[in-house]
């Protein structure tokens, strides 16, 4: 129980509860919303620091990279991006982004990316995207599959009419079917094809907390 090390942000920054930090090799990767950090496991030193653009968004370790959503528009947002860097340097660099759709009048925004693997072994991201307006409320949701070596999209999904208020946690991945809750509702689809599988609903409770799969 002796303690070997003490970091802090220095900023006094909550890191989020949903995807706030992560060990990779000796490497301790934490994002407190407004930067990312990557900490020398053994001695605690700070090995490098990054500013990302949005503050409050997650991140997510897979591979050797580091996933983060940045968007841009202020609170209400025209684009949103996700980036990723190799957990070694802070380089990051833009692999898919959504823009505002001037005929929804939503502000959009992406949801970290969680991987799954097809019947082949290749490395898909799935991931959403929140299309948002508070007032008054109304909420999109698009599914996306991209592929990490061809860096090509395999599929798009809208998930329009059946969503109240979106979720803002990445979905739920398990035996080739993705899981998406909103705060109503829980939707499975085919991880290959995005199909539609059924819907579960309306469920009572709160759909923001985090879903996973137990065995």
């Amino acid at each position: 129980g002796e303690k070997l090390w003490y970091w802090d942000n220095n900023f006094n920054r909550q890191i989020p509860e949903f995807g706030g930090m992560f060990s990779k090799d000796d490497n301790l990767i934490i994002g407190d919303g407004v930067f990312v950090y990557n900490v020398d496991t053994e001695t605690g030193r700070t090995r490098w620091e990054t500013k990302t653009i949005w503050g409050g968004s997650p991140i997510n370790v897979i591979g050797g990279y580091i996933y983060n959503v940045v968007a841009s528009g202020g609170s209400d947002f025209d684009e949103a991006n996700l980036t990723r860097t190799r957990i070694g340097s802070p380089k990051w660099d833009t692999l898919f982004s959504v823009h505002r759709n001037d005929n929804r009048g939503l502000s959009t925004g992406l949801i970290i990316p969680r991987l799954w693997r097809n019947p082949k072994g290749d490395s898909i991201l799935i991931f959403h995207s929140r299309d948002l307006r508070f007032s008054p409320i109304a909420t999109e949701l698009d599914l996306y599959a991209y592929h990490l070596n061809s860096g090509e999209l395999l599929w798009h999904q809208e998930i329009i009419g059946k969503t109240n208020l979106g979720t803002r946690h990445p979905p739920v991945i398990h035996n080739n079917k993705i899981y998406l809750q909103d705060s109503e509702h829980i939707l499975c689809f085919d991880a290959q094809t995005g199909e539609e599988i059924w819907e579960y609903g309306p469920v009572q409770g709160n759909g923001n907390c985090a879903m996973e799969i137990a065995e």
